[in-house]
């Protein structure tokens, strides 16, 4: 069975559509994919004047105990709403135990997923106008990307479809098609490659699949993920997002008992810090 990855909690200030952390460079790395253990996205909507983000964030490790990824991201024109990554086992039941609890203090949890899209012409300035647009619905709840990286991570209500997402961007300047990136996964255990590509095909969201080099090359869609695999590398200093392949692909069979490792960047990915 897959191994429980290490607890981890980053630190990234991620401010909005198209801004990065200093620090927040592209990084390549090789890491353990041991743990099931994924990070939820949560919309949180109430007077951040009254409690500031930072109170909660306290509040929310505190009190609840739980483990939040970087800090949050607050919404590009609406002051009451932001995006937190929160590490949990089970997404749903993370929902269910924190709307109470958070009701009480003026706020409100809304389970969110992410869609990641890119810009079919680079135009920062029609982006923003974009983003600004896009977000006018109420469903969409904001946006963060790197200068580096053309992807941009919509935070949207679990309810709207990235297909909906994209048909939002078609009515504004900048047109939009959705993100795609190579991840490697490879083990040195004797997984049957050429069998796990066709399950991969029907299983997952991805645009191509391949073995490369006895790596098993992945290049998959990120949209409507209600969460993903939280990694650090063996000193700790980076963590890497990667879309969850354990639930769906590999999950308890003979694949998912072995030891793999992913190879992926984390260009322009929120939450996470690579130095």
């Amino acid at each position: 069975m897959l191994r429980t990855l290490l607890k981890v909690c980053g630190t990234v200030l991620a401010l909005g559509a198209l801004q990065a952390a200093p620090g927040a460079l592209a990084a390549r790395g090789t890491l353990s994919l041991s743990s099931a253990e994924h990070v939820a996205f949560l919309g949180i909507s109430g007077d951040y004047k009254e409690m500031p983000a930072d109170h909660l964030a306290i509040w929310l490790e505190g009190e609840r105990d739980l483990e939040l990824v970087g800090q949050s991201i607050r919404a590009l024109s609406d002051p009451t709403r932001r995006v937190w990554a929160v590490r949990t086992e089970d997404p749903k039941k993370l929902v269910r135990s924190l709307k109470g609890p958070l009701k009480k203090r003026g706020f409100k949890l809304t389970a969110l997923h992410v869609t990641v899209v890119e810009a079919l012409k680079k135009d920062p300035r029609a982006m923003r106008t974009a983003q600004r647009t896009v977000e006018a619905d109420a469903k969409i709840w904001t946006m963060a990307g790197g200068r580096r990286s053309p992807a941009v991570w919509v935070f949207h209500d679990a309810k709207l479809s990235s297909k909906r997402v994209e048909g939002l961007f078609r009515k504004t300047p900048s047109k939009v098609a959705f993100f795609h990136q190579e991840f490697e996964f490879t083990t040195n255990e004797g997984a049957d490659l050429p069998a796990l590509t066709t399950v991969a095909e029907e299983k997952l969201d991805a645009l191509k699949v391949g073995i490369r080099e006895n790596h098993l090359v992945l290049d998959l869609f990120m949209r409507d993920l209600d969460s993903m695999l939280l990694l650090k590398n063996k000193k700790g200093t980076e963590q890497f997002l990667c879309p969850d392949i354990v639930r769906p692909f590999l999950g308890t069979g003979a694949a998912g008992s072995l030891d793999w490792a992913v190879t992926l960047e984390n260009d322009g990915f929120p939450f996470v810090n690579a130095h």
